[in-house]
């Protein structure tokens, strides 16, 4: 396919990409000093070819920028969901452990650790797993032997971009330049 063919189209939809290239083809041919235009034709040609391709550009960034919008909204409205179904969860999973509670307290109070119902068989039984630990949140982990304490270490990142940022140098790191996003309005 010839570069003419390209730029031509033939009617067909063409990909934002495929317009970039057209425009900075077009652009390239228009511009070049050494293949300047002497014949107005070729000029008023060049210049629809032009006017056409920026007419496209911009039809395909409005297209981008309203399916970017129905996306980003779709977004909302399921993120919005999946914090209502999550606290529906909530509520459904306390609804649950009070449940749960009011029939171990049933069970404690008559004496029983097990009910065979036609439906159900319901028993109370030990909770499995390591034995729960109480400790005292007055403690003092100053006093406490080192062998029950643990210590973590973590990068201090504000520490590092503000040495960066005095023209100190620390080895393995250094200040990336912002980045560049797309707004709609």
């Amino acid at each position: 396919m010839s570069k003419e063919e390209k730029i031509e189209g033939a009617g067909k939809k063409k990909s934002l990409f495929d317009i970039c290239n057209e425009l900075q083809d077009l652009e390239r041919v228009i511009f070049a000093d050494d293949q300047g235009c002497d014949d107005n034709e070729e000029w008023e040609v060049l210049a629809e070819k032009l006017a056409k391709a920026t007419s496209d550009f911009e039809e395909k960034i409005d297209s981008y920028a309203g399916f970017i919008r129905a996306l980003n909204d779709r977004c909302t409205a399921r993120y919005r969901e999946s914090i209502r179904l999550r606290d529906l969860g909530k509520r459904d999973q306390y609804l649950v452990n009070k449940l749960e509670n009011a029939l171990k307290y049933a069970f404690e109070k008559r004496g029983i650790k097990q009910v065979e119902t036609v439906k159900n068989k319901v028993s109370l039984q030990n909770v499995g797993g390591i034995i729960p630990l109480d400790v005292h949140c007055d403690l003092d982990i100053n006093q406490m032997s080192e062998r029950f304490v643990k210590v973590t270490k973590s990068i201090n990142k504000a520490a590092i971009r503000e040495a960066l940022e005095k023209g100190e140098e620390v080895t393995g790191c250094k200040l990336l330049e912002r980045g560049q996003s797309i707004r709609i309005k």
